[in-house]
């Protein structure tokens, strides 16, 4: 299912909730601002249906990831439904603009930072934007799983049931097409490599779907399936040297898509998500931040295809 992996990272800087400074954008994206920390159980129906998702806006006290809920919620009117979204992008386009069924309409990017007691610097992101398709023409899992992308050089591979078994874990869902658990390895610029267990889980309401996936803790009782983190540097004769080692904090994200009631051939994708970056990586620097901005916006058109050609008949 859908993996945090080398592309996903560009990505897996997009969506966090704690108040920081906002950082600059570039491109046709703009600043986001932060939707309330308030959930509203009676319209964001995913938080009793995804468990995942529930887990990263409502989390333990102690918990590092958490994420802002989705804004543009189900149940909404036309007219609410355009507040919100008037609301999220600041009124800096004019709604029809922003609605428009193009691939290069203009998208709403937020980021932000915010260093921990702890060692680790927190990295979220929030963007949101319109895809000319339909919900109906959507909902399969086969189409969920490429909202996330998987890098083909990344080891990573689905649980076997004796590892599930192992760490105490059952799955919730009585759908295996609808939660999965993946082993994860990813890189970052070749300086930074990580590992850990994600759980991802997918739901569906009448109006919207809903992805969710974070790193799970529960599996780092286990040595090989415990989340981790190496540096490398570059050694004289060129080859990579692993030099320093770690636990991985995690992250988090969901990817959110609503039908809109008005133009009702459009969709509506909100995405947050949360990378706990410890100190040591890029000394505190915003390597990954400064490379996002442009992958973000060339995801944004991606998903844009890949909406409209499920949506076209086949």
């Amino acid at each position: 299912m859908a993996i945090l992996c080398t592309r996903v990272v560009m990505l897996l800087t997009i969506l966090l909730s704690i108040p920081l400074p906002r950082a600059k954008c570039q491109g046709s994206s703009e600043p986001i601002p932060p939707t309330s920390s308030h959930v509203d159980a009676d319209l964001d129906v995913h938080l009793s249906l995804n468990p995942v998702y529930r887990e990263l806006v409502e989390p333990k006290q102690e918990a590092i990831v958490r994420l802002d809920p989705a804004a543009v919620l189900d149940g909404q009117s036309a007219a609410e439904q355009h507040t919100s979204l008037l609301r999220l992008i600041e009124e800096k386009y004019a709604l029809d603009r922003f609605l428009s069924p193009s691939v290069f309409a203009p998208h709403a990017l937020r980021m932000e930072r915010e260093k921990g007691s702890d060692g680790w610097v927190a990295m979220r992101v929030a963007v949101i934007f319109a895809a000319e398709g339909r919900l109906d023409a959507i909902s399969s899992s086969r189409f969920v799983n490429q909202l996330v992308p998987v890098d083909d050089e990344a080891a990573s591979r689905e649980l076997l049931a004796s590892e599930l078994a192992a760490a105490g874990v059952e799955l919730e869902s009585r759908d295996p097409q609808r939660e999965f658990f993946h082993r994860v390895r990813g890189k970052l610029f070749d300086r930074v490599e990580f590992r850990g267990v994600s759980r991802s889980y997918w739901t569906q309401s009448e109006d919207s779907i809903l992805l969710a996936l974070q790193f799970d803790a529960r599996f780092d009782s286990i040595d090989e399936l415990r989340a981790t983190w190496e540096r490398f540097e570059r050694g004289a004769d060129g080859s990579l040297q692993p030099v320093e080692d770690g636990v991985f904090p995690g992250g988090g994200l969901f990817i959110k898509i609503t039908q809109l009631k008005e133009p009702t051939d459009r969709l509506i994708v909100e995405a947050r998500m949360m990378l706990v970056e410890p100190l040591a990586w890029f000394g505190g620097s915003n390597l990954i931040g400064s490379k996002l901005p442009p992958a973000v916006q060339s995801e944004v058109r991606e998903i844009r295809r890949k909406v409209l050609r499920e949506s076209r008949p086949h």
